[in-house]
């Protein structure tokens, strides 16, 4: 079968198309089982809900799970993990859950740059900077990484970003990057073979 064959999963109604590489980045999984239980199929049912199979995917596909993945979906995400059997992303998901500590890379929430941003940015004339003038520094905050220096108590850290600023902030002001996870491609060879477009397989 050819690693690179297009294959795609009806997940609760809801169609992903991928490849079988992409599957494949990861073993032993629930998806890869799919693959080896059909080994003829190309299009799979998982009566499952769908919501979530995409940041499944992008993490197969990128090795990754974003930092900007809003916290609140988190929980869910560490669940459908475990239920695809991927223990990376369970693992990159409690990472991202655990309080932050001295030297951890952190970059702003999105919804803390309108609190914070004229003290970030240090300037007398800082108030004078019309509010639909700074979308360009939002944006550059956004991107800013910076690294835990002090922790404060129970609510606070003291944070030095890349552009040498350091500032006070609460921990929810900031939220810890999610690292690239060094994940080998760990494929199966198997031997090519003629793929029907109709043929199906289903997991509950």
């Amino acid at each position: 079968m050819s690693m690179t064959k297009r294959i795609s999963f009806n997940v609760g109604g809801r169609i992903f198309e991928t490849t079988e590489l992409t599957i494949r980045r990861i073993p032993s999984t629930r998806l890869t089982s799919l693959l080896d239980d059909s080994p003829d199929s190309d299009e799979f049912f998982i009566d499952h809900d769908p919501r979530y199979f995409e940041v499944v995917l992008n993490f197969l596909r990128s090795r990754s799970f974003p930092a900007d993945y809003a916290e609140h979906i988190i929980d869910d995400v560490e669940r459908e993990a475990k239920f695809y059997g991927i223990s990376e992303l369970a693992n990159c998901c409690r990472t991202l859950r655990e309080p932050l500590k001295m030297n951890d890379e952190v970059q702003w929430r999105k919804d803390a740059i309108e609190h914070y941003w004229r003290n970030f940015v240090q300037r007398k004339d800082a108030s004078e900077i019309h509010v639909d003038d700074w979308s360009a520094l939002a944006h550059h905050m956004i991107s800013l990484k910076g690294k835990v220096i002090q922790v404060i108590g129970q609510t606070c850290v003291m944070v030095k970003f890349e552009n040498n600023t350091t500032v006070h902030l609460p921990r929810t002001a900031v939220k810890r990057i999610g690292n690239l996870l060094d994940l080998s491609d760990k494929t199966t060879n198997t031997s090519a073979r003629k793929q029907p477009l109709t043929s199906t397989a289903s997991v509950r």
